[in-house]
């Protein structure tokens, strides 16, 4: 006999949802996916039916805001994709452009939801960026949450 367990899911920079997608495939139940561009949350949102989406910037939103969202639902998993634009090859690569930061969002919504698992994806230019401080960085602040 086995036991199903459902994982629950939060989707942070969510975009148009390729990251839930995947995590759907694979049997996890998505609760939320946030992103900033409502555009991208329209088609979210159609290919997402049973989810909840929020037009929000994720620099400024709490955990607990995204905890009474999600009406206290447990969150295993936070997945994102926090922009990229500041480490792609197509880019300048400024070590201090803004949008370099950003996953910090998901450091404190793990700091503040204490998920199971934390997934960040990004470009490979993240991790080259600046001989990789900015990798360095991510690493630390993860790790100094137990991650």
């Amino acid at each position: 006999m086995t036991t199903e367990t459902t994982y629950n899911v939060l989707d942070l920079f969510c975009g148009c949802g390729g990251l839930s997608l995947g995590f759907e495939q694979a049997g996890f139940h998505v609760l939320l996916g946030i992103d900033i561009w409502e555009d991208a949350l329209k088609t979210y949102k159609h290919n997402h039916t049973s989810s909840r989406t929020l037009c929000a910037d994720m620099s400024s939103l709490t955990g607990k805001e995204v905890a009474d969202i999600i009406n206290g639902e447990k969150v295993d998993v936070i997945i994102g994709g926090p922009p990229c634009q500041g480490f792609s090859l197509a880019g300048p690569r400024q070590i201090d452009d803004s949008r370099n930061v950003l996953y910090r969002a998901m450091v404190k919504t793990a700091k503040d939801l204490k998920p199971k698992v934390v997934v960040l994806e990004n470009v490979p230019g993240m991790i080259q960026l600046h001989g990789g401080l900015v990798k360095d960085k991510i690493i630390r602040d993860f790790t100094e949450l137990g991650y």
